[in-house]
């Protein structure tokens, strides 16, 4: 018996029942891996706290940062060198490794060092799994896998601060960061065991110089130091990760040269943006307002839900042309941006309201500002423009990937940094109050990229619209 599925052509039920199964793993990873970053988010500042690590807030996320960047390069030429089975294995291992390292730390340079091995294993299984997807699927069983798998967001921004703050309150959270493993570790096993890999393998060298950079950025500003060497070392990295962002990215990303590198400038923004606050929305929960692991799980889970509920929405209705997309965006980028003005205003003496409605609010008003925007700025990256700007899919496809992974390292680590030390000139009230105004005035910039009009502008796109609605 054969059976036709999605365009791969007429297959058999076992190998209909293969992909089955293996869709429905790769779905499953990325709920438990979506509930991970949340786990990560949700008990930094009780972790910290336990740890008396507060200070350090800048160094995990930087390291983490740095040890991902080195992961995705290297992750990428694995897959093109050795077969996706054994390297699923051996990385999902290591990130077990280094979870549990984390649950027994002692003190925070020994939490660190399993943060790092967390990271880097994380994001080679972040470019081995979407090879497992390449690999494993075609047609429209992969279309459709994909789409399942932006969807599991929906379910991982609920669960997986809920799982959080359950497991930390009812046991710890050290015991949080390993209990869901199991589960990880069975789903990966049969993603491995059901692939099917028959490709020659390749090679080629590892594009290192701009990782280093970055990295080298990165490092500069989490390096200990005080006064104003502190303050030099931040400039001094600041500046480096602005050179390193120009060199990984497209040329003309930042001087908007065409609709698709707007929509590049506009996607690293937004990232650096929304998840700087994503960033620290938690800390400032914990360390200045005194909430509990349950309440911070309820604003982590706010802004996550609010996002995915308005992006899953808004992916079914895609912005039809330029102008629709504009008005979307600004709304959105308006929204992120109160949220972080009501949670700036109330740390400044606003309204006496108890801290957990106002961060619930805030934080959802700034996850619906992000699904209103984020997803249609994608689709514009894959847009075919209606003049030629030089950029091909898969340099687009590479591009607003490391655009996403630069701005979150950047922004999240200098946020970080700035709540965990001051750079040793401002208190701990102050801290909080400065980079909510920060974050309040950042998506201001983001309406650069949005309402530019370069000479690809307007009117050949919307021209272009117009003859795809007529018949024929």
């Amino acid at each position: 018996m054969v059976l036709r599925l999605g365009y791969g052509g007429m297959v058999g039920t076992g190998e209909r029942k293969r992909r089955v199964l293996l869709a429905a793993s790769l779905i499953a990873i990325e709920l438990v891996s979506g509930m991970q970053v949340y786990l990560t988010q949700t008990i930094l500042p009780i972790m910290a706290a336990d740890l008396q690590a507060q200070s350090y807030y800048g160094v995990l996320t930087g390291m983490a940062q740095i040890a991902t960047f080195a992961a995705l390069p290297v992750g990428a030429q694995l897959v093109r060198r050795y077969r996706i089975r054994p390297l699923l294995m051996v990385f999902t291992v290591g990130l077990c490794v280094g979870a549990a390292v984390c649950a027994l730390a002692p003190s925070v340079a020994i939490y660190l060092v399993g943060q790092v091995l967390r990271a880097f294993a994380g994001g080679c299984l972040a470019t081995i799994s979407i090879g497992a997807v390449a690999v494993g699927l075609e047609g429209r069983a992969r279309q459709l896998t994909l789409a399942m798998i932006q969807g599991t967001w929906i379910i991982s921004s609920i669960l997986g601060p809920v799982y959080a703050a359950t497991a930390t309150e009812l046991l710890s959270w050290r015991w949080a960061m390993v209990l869901y493993l199991p589960v990880l570790v069975v789903g990966r096993w049969v993603v491995a065991s059901q692939l099917r890999d028959h490709r020659p393998r390749g090679s080629g060298a590892l594009p290192l110089a701009s990782v280093v950079l970055l990295a080298a950025g990165l490092a500069l500003t989490i390096a200990p130091a005080a006064g104003g060497g502190k303050i030099a070392l931040v400039i001094a990295g600041s500046v480096v990760l602005a050179v390193g962002a120009g060199r990984v990215l497209p040329k003309g990303t930042f001087t908007l040269r065409s609709p698709r590198h707007r929509a590049l400038a506009l996607l690293f923004g937004l990232a650096g943006t929304y998840f700087a606050g994503d960033a620290v929305i938690a800390l400032t929960a914990h360390d200045r307002l005194g909430l509990g692991v349950g309440q911070i799980g309820a604003v982590v889970m706010a802004g996550g839900l609010g996002w995915a509920l308005v992006g899953f929405v808004c992916g079914l209705r895609p912005a039809r042309d330029p102008d629709a997309f504009r008005r979307r965006a600004i709304a959105g980028l308006v929204l992120i941006a109160l949220g972080s003005v009501v949670t700036g205003g109330y740390l400044a003496g606003g309204p006496d309201l108890p801290a957990l409605p106002v961060l619930v609010s805030a934080w959802a008003m700034a996850g619906a500002g992000m699904g209103l925007v984020y997803l249609d700025t994608i689709n514009r990256l894959f847009e075919e423009p209606a003049q030629p700007d030089g950029l091909d899919l898969e340099t687009v496809a590479g591009a607003s990937i490391m655009a996403e992974s630069v701005a979150v390292a950047i922004t999240t680590t200098l946020a970080t940094t700035w709540i965990g030390t001051g750079l040793g000139l401002v208190p701990l009230e102050a801290r909080h109050a400065t980079i909510w105004i920060v974050l309040a005035v950042a998506p201001l910039a983001c309406l650069v990229p949005v309402v530019w009009r370069g000479p690809s502008g307007r009117q050949p796109v919307r021209e272009r619209f117009e003859q795809q609605r007529q018949p024929g």
